[in-house]
């Protein structure tokens, strides 16, 4: 009997006052009002602003009207900004350092353009590329190469498209002591093309 003594004393002073816990804190919590949720704050909604402006390019572009077989120099090229978007992959297009406009410079057009007409790679052709002397001459015209020696060379001073008098300067020795130079202007008023 004494057993069981200590196990009624063990439920009453163990597990009695854990019931009784339990309850009083179930008896607590449900008493208590809830605490007011707060409002939740919705994140600012930006108001959009203007759009950034497009990105622009820019593009050459004929400065005047040039028929076909021009020779590009001064004066023949302009740029124009457009829409990066607009800028189809042939136009030829200006970048940082790179100065398209004087590269062109004794390029050939191979189609006659209007003035203001966008530039494309196509239209134009280059002194050693393929096509360049058939674009550059006109119909019935010819090409001749004249060499020209380091002693007579023309120090710079022509250009692609430029139009010269082609001079024959020789040297005859009549006898030991005498000499005589003669000069006979062999072509007048012809066009450089390379």
């Amino acid at each position: 009997m004494q057993r069981y003594r200590v196990v009624i004393m063990l439920v009453l002073f163990g597990v009695l006052p854990v019931v009784a816990a339990f309850f009083f804190a179930l008896q607590f919590l449900g008493e208590q009002e809830p605490e007011p949720k707060q409002a939740e704050v919705a994140p600012a909604v930006e108001e959009p602003g203007p759009p950034p402006p497009p990105e622009t390019r820019e593009v050459l572009a004929a400065a005047r009207a040039l028929p076909l077989g021009t020779l590009l120099g001064e004066g023949d090229l302009s740029e124009v900004s457009l829409d990066a978007s607009g800028i189809a992959d042939d136009y030829v297009v200006v970048t940082g350092a790179d100065r398209a406009r004087e590269l062109l410079y004794g390029h050939a057009v191979r189609e006659a353009l209007a003035e203001g007409t966008l530039l494309s790679w196509s239209a134009v052709v280059g002194p050693h590329q393929e096509g360049f002397l058939a674009t550059v001459l006109k119909p019935g015209a010819r090409a001749v190469t004249v060499q020209v020696g380091p002693a007579a060379s023309h120090a710079g001073l022509i250009d692609l498209g430029d139009r010269v008098d082609v001079i024959l300067t020789a040297e005859l020795a009549v006898d030991e002591t005498e000499r005589n130079v003669l000069a006979h202007t062999i072509v007048e008023d012809v066009r450089v093309v390379a």
